[in-house]
């Protein structure tokens, strides 16, 4: 669980390093107040290594605000720092 700023700042590092990505979205449930939602990613870094991920992750809303996040990855190809997992395990 990572507050906002936090959140943000794991975004940055984590496009500092990518040279592509793309999501693919499996299942999700939603209600007017929360999301949740299993992906996958996949892409490249920067030295053209593959990386490929899969997510899930749980959102929770207030007044149409993000209130909340819990997510976890599961990194299937790749090195913990193309996803800038190292700081936030």
């Amino acid at each position: 669980t990572m507050n906002r700023s936090e959140y943000i700042e794991h975004v940055r590092e984590q496009k500092k390093n990518l040279k592509s990505m793309t999501f693919t979205y499996q299942e999700y449930l939603s209600g007017p107040e929360q999301l949740f939602i299993i992906y996958s990613a996949a892409g490249k870094n920067l030295q053209d290594e593959d990386i490929e991920a899969e997510i899930i992750a749980y959102f929770a809303f207030k007044n149409k605000k993000i209130l909340k996040i819990h997510g976890g990855v599961r990194l299937i190809q790749g090195k913990s720092s193309d996803v800038d997992m190292d700081k936030h395990q």
